[in-house]
């Protein structure tokens, strides 16, 4: 989600995520940095905003750089109107 939506944002940010279970972890190399991607999915209720929301969910990034070893760390949030047994994790 990018940072146009704020009030989406908002709200997506207000989840309980640290009680959410982790639903996948990736990890991949490539353009001389390794990635580890960790994802959470929780189901929502619909709301004003996104009317039609089912899931949401939060992916957190951590990306090393390989020569300079520096740390980059993002928090992505999406919402979708998939139900549970049509989204997986991929």
């Amino acid at each position: 989600m990018k940072g146009n939506q704020k009030k989406l944002r908002k709200q997506l940010r207000r989840l309980p995520v640290k009680q959410i279970p982790l639903q996948a972890r990736t990890t991949g190399a490539g353009h001389g940095r390794r990635e580890i991607r960790r994802l959470k999915v929780c189901t929502v209720r619909p709301r004003r905003l996104f009317p039609h929301a089912v899931l949401a969910m939060e992916i957190k990034r951590r990306r090393t750089h390989g020569k300079t070893g520096k740390v980059q760390t993002q928090t992505v949030y999406a919402i979708t109107s998939l139900r549970p047994e049509q989204a997986g994790p991929s």
